[in-house]
């Protein structure tokens, strides 16, 4: 299996191309980066920033390059030691007139041989009837008409209609009379434009319909988006034609999935994949798991990282902080339903306002089906919403029928509320049925989950928006480190090569913005005190009281979070800022929306933090104050993260420019051009930490950081993808506030310790880390741990005893890598000790526990002999030598450890307690004879 080791996330678009990339290349390689890991790069809608908008899987979008191109980059990556990971979208194209799939199916209809290709009204055993809708207009067709906007125009001696910067094809039949120099004339006649457009296999219409009824299945509620059916082998084979010829060409030696939950079958599909790959190539899905969710036992490599972005997150969140949060936010908005109501209130206003098109296409696929009779029509739908709304998780997986017992019984729980859904009635002859219907009902629960709350709660519910993130979730409040350490041992044993992210291009904000929201669950009450304050000093800042206490509360998290530290990068921040307010409001659609802006509203909460940064008024000396003190404990934070996404298991991902410290908003912040040659700079400059430190504002310490640690993983990529997960103990002081852990491969040890907050110390102390004084806390090491140690971020080497004192190790920085391996002396010592010189619960010792725990004492003495004597009788036929090679007491049965013999099935547990009472070893031997 290929092991990336570590990736890199590259967002290629018509600005960043293959040629952006050969030019990065050497930086790359310098960094320490081992694979490139590529959003889409198959054409795309022209001028695509993201390329999820695809129009063909079988080109190469030639915004960004051409396919001698790709070869080329592949070529020189390779060179420098560099992979391939190429993310894939299986689940959706581009609704666009550059899609010739769609195309040749709107123009022929059931005649066109990709009438299955699409999820929509002329597939066959679809849930949709009617022309396939193509909602693109501003208005209704007569009025759209009425107005001229729609022209009839002719490419190629085709026919199309043209309506702003689009072209629908026109069937053959509508106009076989048709004359070019017809068209003015036609196009002056709106009766026979409506005439023409009738004919057609799909109906041209407002995109404000799509709210009540749709007949193709669209990605989330994105109309230039229409699904595929993937689950067909004929669309299977077609789409990966060109990506399985790229694979077989070692151009790709990883895979990406894009939204798996909107597969009508994951779980096949991903067999399928398999197969088609091979076994050598590495692959991961983008997979949204719920709290204490398993990723089923999928043949891949695991997920894309948001599940360990969302345990990162939580570690660095004080738990104790959770009530003192909830009084804050109860002050500020007043009583509000719980977090779960809430969550379940956006999911029915998305379905029943946004996706009841898609509501109503289940309701009668349920009726037509003979699953449900048409007078329970109403029943029915209220049925399917409650059973949606309520449903815990993304989706499920199985797909036969009936259901694994847990998840019918999570089942029968969520459909009990009048209408029993999933009841075969005995007739299990429907039983095919009802698995169609439920496999239908989960390609648009995860589509509800993402947009009732990815998409909408996490822009109202703003307690503590550190939280507020994509795999995260605003009910959670923190874990402690034992949690923490579970869940790694979880990763480490059932998924050791998933992605480990903490910043992509879908976050809400980015990593380091999240690193500092952490530090004020430890700074609670004061916190509390200044936004009291901030509330009374900016109350005439407001418009008409927009913004409303919600919204301004959410615009001072989103400062302390995001504002930066360098001159130069605050230059278009009120900028960046308002474009981001202004999607957060439409998002969050409770004053505005995307489909009613409310511009006055939005202007006003614009204008309320445009003049929060004006340095001239009394909020901005007391908000800079606070902001320099939350800033400083987060890049301690920032660092942290970073050591702990390097060193536990999984592969850690870089999102493109995260080296240096990634303030960024929600897209399309976080796809700004990257300054490359900065990097390089700081890349290419020496420093020490002292100096680093002192300059972290740059966040030149944070790339020299990922520098050491990307040369570790590189150096140790086994250790890493293999290596055990141990939980260490720390003590002392300061024990709280600090998590330690060791990766253990084949005698090679890496330690790893962070504080997970520095709050416990003064701004003073933080100005000079070497000031920090950790007490007597210390982190104790197992029996069997090496205690020769190399700190990899100091370069100190030397002996360690059973325990590492904090202050040793967390000198100039307050992070430790630490490689233990034996001593290097070549000086070899040991000992002369008979076997049964050990104690023992049989009376004697024996070759068992003891003696192993014997050896592993001597190991870190640096001992390198046990000679045990004398086994051999020491008389002059021997020369009285106690070294002879042969032995009278090799059959000796009292060096047999009984222990072992109930490893070896030779005696019960219950037999060994016996002995071990009577404390008798000759009766271990005569009990088996």
């Amino acid at each position: 299996m290929f092991n990336p080791v570590s990736t890199y996330r590259i967002q290629f678009h018509k600005d960043f191309t293959f040629s952006q990339l050969d030019a990065i290349i050497p930086y790359l390689k310098q960094l320490g980066v081992k694979t490139l890991y590529a959003s889409p790069i198959f054409s795309a809608v022209p001028g695509s920033n993201h390329g999820y908008d695809g129009t063909d899987p079988l080109t190469i979008n030639p915004e960004i390059g051409t396919l001698n191109e790709l070869r080329n980059v592949s070529r020189k990556l390779k060179e420098a030691g560099i992979s391939w990971l190429q993310d894939i979208v299986p689940n959706h194209m581009a609704f666009h007139h550059h899609n010739e799939w769609l195309m040749d199916l709107l123009k022929n209809g059931p005649e066109s041989k990709y009438k299955n290709y699409f999820d929509q009204s002329l597939a066959e055993g679809t849930l949709f009837h009617g022309p396939i809708m193509v909602p693109f207009l501003g208005d209704d067709l007569q009025t759209v008409i009425d107005s001229g906007e729609l022209k009839l125009i002719n490419k190629d001696n085709n026919y199309f209609f043209s309506y702003a910067d689009q072209e629908w094809p026109v069937n053959n039949h509508s106009v076989k009379e048709l004359q070019v120099e017809d068209l003015d004339v036609i196009n002056d006649n709106k009766e026979q434009l409506l005439n023409i457009a009738a004919k057609q296999h799909y109906r041209l219409c407002s995109w404000k319909e799509t709210d009540e009824q749709i007949n193709y299945r669209r990605f989330f509620t994105v109309n230039s988006l229409i699904c595929i059916n993937i689950q067909n082998k004929e669309v299977f084979d077609h789409f990966h034609q060109f990506i399985h010829e790229l694979v077989k060409e070692d151009i790709f030696q990883g895979i990406r999935i894009d939204h798996i939950d909107g597969l009508y079958d994951p779980d096949n599909y991903l067999k399928r994949l398999r197969e088609l790959l091979g076994e050598q190539v590495f692959i991961v899905a983008e997979k949204i798991l719920a709290h204490q969710e398993d990723l089923p036992a999928w043949p891949i490599q695991g997920t894309t990282g948001y599940d360990f972005l969302a345990q990162v997150n939580n570690l660095f969140t004080n738990t104790k902080a959770k009530k003192p949060f909830s009084r804050i936010y109860e002050r500020i908005t007043g009583n509000q339903p719980t977090i779960d109501e809430q969550i379940k209130d956006k999911k029915r206003l998305i379905l029943t306002h946004h996706m009841n098109g898609e509501l109503n296409n289940l309701t009668n696929l349920y009726i037509e089906q003979g699953l449900g009779k048409s007078e329970d029509k109403e029943l029915i739908k209220h049925a399917i919403e409650s059973f949606l709304v309520n449903f815990p998780v993304y989706r499920h997986y199985y797909n036969q029928w009936p259901l694994s017992s847990a998840e019918q019984q999570q089942l029968n729980e969520l459909t009990n509320t009048g209408y029993d859904l999933f009841s075969n009635h005995g007739n299990l002859n429907s039983n095919d049925k009802y698995l169609q219907f439920y496999q239908r009902c989960m390609q648009f629960s995860g589509p509800l989950m993402a947009k009732g709350v990815e998409d909408t709660l996490m822009y109202t519910y703003n307690r503590f928006i550190g939280h507020n993130e994509v795999g995260d979730s605003p009910a959670f409040f923190g874990i402690d480190t034992d949690a923490y350490h579970l869940l790694m041992q979880n990763r480490r044993q059932k998924w050791p090569s998933a992605i480990n992210a903490t910043s992509t291009h879908d976050t809400k904000r980015g990593e380091d913005v999240r690193a500092r929201l952490n530090v004020l669950t430890y700074l609670h009450d004061e916190w509390q005190e200044k936004v009291t304050e901030w509330q009374a000093l900016n109350k005439d800042l407001k418009t008409k009281g927009a913004p409303d206490s919600n919204d301004e509360y959410f615009i001072y998290q989103t400062l302390i979070g995001t504002y930066p530290a360098l001159n130069i990068d605050t230059e278009n921040y009120e900028e960046r800022l308002c474009a981001y307010l202004e999607k957060v409001l439409r998002e969050a659609k409770v004053h505005s929306s995307w489909a009613n802006p409310n511009e006055v509203y939005e202007t006003a909460v614009k204008d309320f933090a445009s003049k929060l940064l004006d340095n001239t008024r009394p909020f901005w000396e007391s908000f800079t104050t606070f902001w320099k003190k939350v800033k400083d404990y987060g890049v301690v934070n920032s660092l942290a993260q970073l050591v702990l996404k390097m060193t536990c298991p999984g592969t850690p991902d870089i999102y493109q420019g995260c080296e240096l410290w990634d303030l960024s908003m929600v897209d399309p912040d976080n796809r700004r051009p990257v300054d490359y040659e900065l990097r390089k700079q700081y890349l290419n400059s020496e420093y020490d930490i002292n100096t680093l430190w002192e300059n972290r504002d740059t966040g030149q310490i944070k790339a020299w950081l990922l520098v050491k640690l990307l040369e570790l993983r590189s150096n140790s990529p086994d250790l890493f993808t293999y290596g055990e997960y141990k939980a260490l103990k720390v003590t002392g002081k300061h024990a709280d506030k600090v998590m330690a852990f060791a990766r253990v491969h084949e005698n090679k040890w890496i330690i790893t310790a962070v504080p997970l907050s520095l709050t416990q110390f003064s701004e003073a102390d933080i100005e000079s880390l070497e000031n920090l004084d950790w007490d007597n806390t210390k982190i104790h090491l197992p029996d069997d741990a090496p205690l020769f140690m190399h700190h990899l971020l100091t370069g100190f080497k030397g002996h360690i005893r059973k325990n590492i004192k904090l202050n040793e190790v967390f000198t100039s920085l307050p992070l430790a890598v630490l490689e233990l391996t034996q001593s290097n002396n070549q000086r070899s010592a040991g000992v002369l000790l008979h076997i049964t010189s050990l104690p023992s619960g049989f009376g004697v010792g024996d070759f068992g526990p003891a003696a192993r725990t014997f050896a592993m004492l001597l190991k870190k003495g640096m001992q390198r002999y046990w000679q045990i004597l004398p086994l051999s009788p020491v008389t002059a036929r021997d020369g009285f030598s106690p070294y002879s090679s042969s032995s009278s007491q090799a059959g000796n049965i009292s060096l047999i450890s009984p222990e072992d013999l109930v490893e070896d099935g030779l005696l019960t547990a219950l037999e060994l307690q016996f002995v071990k009472k009577r404390k008798m070893i000759g009766l271990t031997y005569h009990l088996r004879r």
